[in-house]
């Protein structure tokens, strides 16, 4: 991956990892699913939002109303609660490290 390419995923998960989304809290999963929209739509997906007992989800895919993807991933943006201090994204030895990174 070319040094621009990595500053820019570093800056958004940087950003997803500063958003407090502990589990059950409505306004950071708002927060954390329109930037995710938003970063998946300048990317050129189709990306449709949905809310289910007031909390948010996603659905983004490559083709428009397919119902039929080659490729299909599934994940969750929230996290267990911590000091607001954890929330930060940490590179240590060429890894990063930070909430709700490596969970899945």
């Amino acid at each position: 991956m070319n040094e621009l390419a990595y500053q820019n995923v570093y800056a958004h998960l940087a950003r997803m990892v500063a958003i407090p989304t502990v589990s059950g809290e409505e306004i950071p999963a708002d927060e954390i699913i329109m930037y995710a929209s938003a970063v998946l739509e300048s990317a050129g997906m189709h990306v449709r939002t949905y809310k289910d007992a007031g909390f948010p989800s996603l659905v983004a895919t490559s083709q428009a109303e397919s119902k039929k993807p080659k490729l299909f991933l599934l994940a969750h943006l929230d996290v267990v609660a911590a000091k607001l201090d954890q929330f930060t994204l940490e590179r240590k030895n060429g890894r990063l490290y930070g909430r709700g990174v490596i969970d899945m």
